[in-house]
């Protein structure tokens, strides 16, 4: 076997991508693999540029990457995506050198890509992971720590008080005792289901579900909040409405849609609640005539690096665990959360989630 039969046995087994260009960027070498990520045949590419086999946006950036190099002179590592034939694209880290004739003249350039498409899917994994880690980190040591701090300070004054002090101040101390409480124990809730989600350990169990027993539960649980800041409300939701969801994912967002308008509603006002069936949908809709939310900080509201939680209308603290939630539970099960407020207007909170008829679908997306 002579040299050229091993070079080309080499290039064209190989995973990686070979190719040569003249100056002008017309191809005169490719080999098997480069034809078959592009799903191209050799007579159709040869003599040709990548304006002529790609997008003009696609084909500009290589164009530029081999300009870099015939300028320099020297070889340039770069990061290139190529559009494969099902449509999916694939992340290429290439190794582009200057190449030159016989004669010592610079005549072309080479390349030799290869595939960092999952390296670069795990390497966003992992930043997400971080991100989330940091947040988890986040909540305990602020907003977990801060509540405990005033917990434990409210009842050394309580028992350094309880003899002495009059009884409404007793009364008063006792009240904010259990409304730290029960924000810590929100707060946690929240805290340990968004792990659980996380880390996967939380199962998505598709059924059907009447939504308005699911509404009356939620209810229940946010009425000592209602019932502190006087607020009145007001529920439209049939009896027969059934969905398609899973029971505790959707029991979590119904609990921290109300949570939060009651959070952010002046005392004796109103809260409204309605669903009702919307195409393949069942709509649900939480509107408040609260603070609002800032235009700025409406594109933030679900996001995981944005932090801070602004305080309700009587000073409660949060995390903003509780909307990260709502819109990663949503999605899970096919449907979504959407936000319209306006400043000192007052928020209306939107989650679309699948009916009924809907539940042979989401078992066939569990599968």
């Amino acid at each position: 076997m002579n040299s050229q039969n091993m070079l080309d046995a080499l290039m064209n087994n190989t995973s990686r991508l070979i190719y040569f260009k003249d100056l002008q960027g017309r191809y005169t070498f490719v080999n098997r693999e480069w034809l078959r990520l592009c799903g191209l045949s050799e007579h159709l590419v040869i003599g040709r540029t990548d304006f002529d086999l790609f997008g003009p946006e696609w084909a500009g950036l290589f164009r530029n990457n081999d300009l870099q190099v015939i300028q320099s002179m020297q070889s340039t590592d770069f990061e290139e995506r190529v559009i494969a034939p099902d449509g999916s694209v694939v992340v290429h880290q290439s190794i582009k050198f200057p190449v030159y004739d016989r004669q010592g003249l610079l005549c072309g350039t080479g390349g030799i890509s290869t595939d960092i498409t999952e390296r670069k899917r795990l390497e966003e994994s992992l930043r997400i992971s971080n991100q989330t880690k940091d947040k988890f980190f986040s909540i305990i040591a602020h907003d977990l720590k801060n509540p405990l701090n005033g917990l434990i300070g409210l009842t050394e004054l309580l028992m350094d008080d309880i003899d002495t002090a009059p009884s409404v101040q007793v009364q008063k101390e006792i009240r904010l005792i259990g409304q730290t409480t029960k924000v810590l124990h929100n707060l946690l809730d929240n805290l340990l289901t968004w792990a659980r989600s996380q880390t996967g350990l939380l199962e998505f169990e598709p059924r059907r579900l009447p939504l308005a027993a699911m509404v009356q539960e939620s209810v229940q649980l946010v009425h000592p909040a209602l019932l502190a800041k006087r607020i009145v409300l007001k529920v439209g939701c049939p009896d027969n409405l059934l969905i398609c969801g899973d029971l505790q994912m959707t029991s979590t967002i119904l609990r921290n849609l109300l949570a939060n308008a009651i959070k952010y509603s002046h005392p004796d006002s109103e809260i409204r609640l309605r669903a009702r069936e919307c195409g393949d949908y069942v709509q649900v809709e939480v509107q408040d005539s609260g603070i609002g939310i800032p235009e700025s900080r409406l594109e933030k509201l679900f996001r995981l690096e944005s932090k801070s939680s602004t305080p309700g209308t009587d000073g409660e603290m949060g995390s903003g665990l509780g909307l990260l939630l709502c819109k990663d539970f949503a999605e899970r099960q096919r449907g979504r959360v959407e936000v319209e407020s306006e400043l000192g207007k007052g928020t209306t909170m939107r989650l679309y989630i699948p009916g009924a008829q809907g539940l042979e679908t989401a078992r066939l997306s569990v599968a």
